[in-house]
């Protein structure tokens, strides 16, 4: 299952989530999310100190029950790009987005809408 949820995140830092949805579409990706924004920028912080993804999430997460941070599969809502940060060498948007759903590995599970955090890799800028 570690191995499984490093893959994920390395993932997500590598690919980030899908760009170009449109306001109110619900998105659905596996991805870090996290309860804040400070917990993202802990996460980037350490996975740019190489800190392997798996470390840095029990970092970021102490003791807390259920983890503020965790690599999971969600559908959701994007909202306002919070902050931009840079890691491996690209920039990524520290985004607010409203969780509905998750999946178990077997079905999509409606949530109580809840607000999170992820990271969503810029699009390409340059000429």
């Amino acid at each position: 299952m570690s191995s499984l949820l490093v893959r994920l995140a390395l993932l997500l830092l590598v690919l980030a989530f899908p760009l170009g949805a449109q306001a109110q579409e619900v998105e659905q990706s596996a991805g870090l999310v996290c309860d804040t924004i400070t917990q993202i920028e802990q996460f980037v912080s350490l996975h740019n100190q190489k800190v392997s993804n798996s470390d840095a999430l029990v970092k970021v997460n102490g003791d807390k029950t259920p983890p503020a941070c965790d690599v999971v599969i969600v559908a959701f809502y994007r909202g306002k790009v919070e902050k931009s940060v840079m890691t491996d060498g690209v920039v990524v948007e520290i985004t607010a987005i409203l969780v509905v759903g998750a999946y178990d590995g077997q079905q999509w599970i409606r949530t109580v809408p809840t607000p999170q955090y992820t990271i969503f890799r810029t699009k390409d800028r340059g000429a």
